[in-house]
């Protein structure tokens, strides 16, 4: 099963998935970033007492809230090539139990009937490769 997997598994989705990933990362550190600098700014600011100082103070919170709003985008991203690679992986999953199922029924039949592994194997990768798969991936490319 995991060699079948392996041979059906998508590089380009993995990248995606890296990338989406890695650009959260980066995000929440900025995220993170800039809220001690934030703090910093009110810590050693106890009054604000000139414009210049509150348009600093305001450029600050404006900041903060585009890096928040960029990590919510990113995380829906994430979220929803999440849903792509677990329905891949569900489909693998009930098609390789199908395909043992049948394999096991034929087996007891009798023994002329048994089906070499690689078979099995090259018949789920054929199966995944022609299912919906690449579809759900372009729409999750597509943001639709």
């Amino acid at each position: 099963m995991a060699e079948t997997l392996l041979r059906w598994h998508s590089p380009e989705l993995q990248q995606r998935v890296k990338q989406a990933v890695d650009a959260v990362a980066d995000i929440r550190r900025q995220k993170e970033k800039t809220e001690a600098q934030l703090v910093l700014s009110l810590t050693s600011a106890a009054t604000v007492t000139s414009s210049s100082e509150l348009t600093s103070f305001m450029g600050q919170i404006k900041e903060l809230n585009d890096v928040t709003g960029v990590l919510v985008q990113q995380e829906e991203e994430v979220e929803q090539l999440t849903k792509v690679v677990d329905c891949c992986y569900t489909q693998a999953a009930h098609l390789a139990a199908r395909l043992y199922t049948l394999m096991s029924t034929l087996g007891t039949l009798h023994m002329s009937y048994n089906v070499p592994l690689s078979l099995v194997q090259d018949s789920i990768s054929h199966r995944l490769a022609s299912s919906n798969l690449d579809d759900a991936s372009k729409q999750v490319s597509q943001g639709e």
